[in-house]
């Protein structure tokens, strides 16, 4: 039973999520249209009246100002050329944009995820008071779903690298990792820095005094020369003899390895790929390259200035950014897990992995 509620593990996380923000968006949607539709009312009503009293050069800079400061109405009467049409109703300009469902449940997504863009927030007390409790729900759901994303991603990526990799092939490169000045050979620092890599610290307050001990016996019986370093094969005695379960914690250690590497990859090819698409997307509003990968990172690191914020018109393109968004806050936030584990070293991975890079660079 418990490996069969660990496999649904993930699905039931998402599921909860979808459901959040679907719900949320319904809710939201009811608290906020009548509030945006009397608010366009009024503003439409206001441009009409500039439209009569102003010349046309005067109101069409109106508009483009007002436009700028991503006021919605006006940016919906520039695009349409509604402006010019004195005394008529304006129902595209009206209806509910910000908060039709589509838009209520991308900012729950965007409450949900803490991105925050502030493009578009409650007006009323209602909405204001629903979000407060609101949020105690969405962003609890939201990070459940990418613990258990993250947590699978980072189980499977570790088993499929441990599957792969023999003992031999472990044990060289952990000896390339802990070999810090190339000689060849494991000096005792480099093999104490080693077992600090591998989780047994000699400087421990409550296990030190007997890590030391055996550290320093199993040197002494692995290090047959007498030179106080050791070679691969006496590495290799020592980690057997010293201590029986460092050889799963070497594995531990370059398989987490190969996950940051094998994350970094994806993160940045997903970066790419969303620098592109917001790129193109966006080439009416003037968003350059640089724009849109400064969006991304905005976006993906959760920050959320709103300086540059999507419109999640029309809806296939609300679907599309949540999904795809959600997919890279989740490689983000496995990477982060990742790298930030404590049998990840950097230095180390580098020298264990891709030694012949390393040794180029020092």
């Amino acid at each position: 039973m418990r490996r069969a509620a660990r496999k649904f593990a993930v699905p039931r996380a998402l599921l909860w999520f979808a459901l959040v923000l679907i719900v949320g968006g319904g809710i939201f949607s009811l608290l906020e249209r009548d509030q945006e539709v009397r608010s366009r009312r009024a503003l439409a009503d206001f441009l009409q009246r500039m439209h009569a009293a102003l010349g046309a050069d005067e109101f069409h800079e109106l508009v483009a100002f007002l436009g700028r400061v991503d006021d919605r109405v006006a940016e919906e009467m520039a695009r349409t050329n509604l402006s010019v049409q004195e005394a008529q109703p304006l129902p595209a300009v009206l209806a509910p944009h910000d908060w039709d469902w589509v838009g209520a449940c991308f900012f729950c997504f965007t409450a949900a995820t803490t991105i925050g863009y502030g493009n578009f927030t409650p007006q009323t007390g209602s909405g204001k008071a629903f979000l407060v409790v609101y949020a105690f729900i969405a962003i609890p759901s939201c990070l459940n779903a990418f613990a258990e994303i993250s947590d699978r991603v980072l189980d499977l990526l570790a088993r499929r690298m441990r599957r792969s990799m023999m003992f031999e092939k472990r044990i060289h490169q952990a000896f390339s990792m802990f070999d810090s000045d190339r000689s060849g050979k494991l000096d005792r620092g480099e093999v104490r820095n080693a077992m600090r890599i591998l989780g047994y610290s000699v400087d421990d307050a409550d296990h030190g005094s007997a890590l030391r001990e055996s550290f320093e016996r199993g040197f002494t019986a692995c290090d047959p020369d007498g030179d106080n370093a050791l070679d691969l094969d006496e590495f290799r005695s020592f980690v057997l003899t010293v201590a029986p379960d460092a050889a799963l914690k070497v594995e531990l250690v370059l398989s987490k390895g190969y996950v940051v590497l094998f994350a970094s990859a994806i993160f940045v090819a997903i970066v790419g790929l969303a620098t592109l698409a917001f790129s193109a997307f966006y080439a009416a509003e003037d968003w350059s390259g640089l724009d849109a990968f400064y969006f991304t990172i905005v976006t993906f690191t959760t920050i959320g200035f709103g300086d540059l914020s999507p419109d999640p018109h029309p809806g296939w393109f609300a679907a599309i950014f949540i999904a795809f968004t959600f997919f890279g806050l989740g490689i983000t936030a496995t990477l982060v897990r990742a790298a930030s584990d404590p049998a990840f070293d950097v230095s180390a991975t580098a020298r264990g992995l891709a030694p012949r890079s390393w040794d180029a660079l020092v």
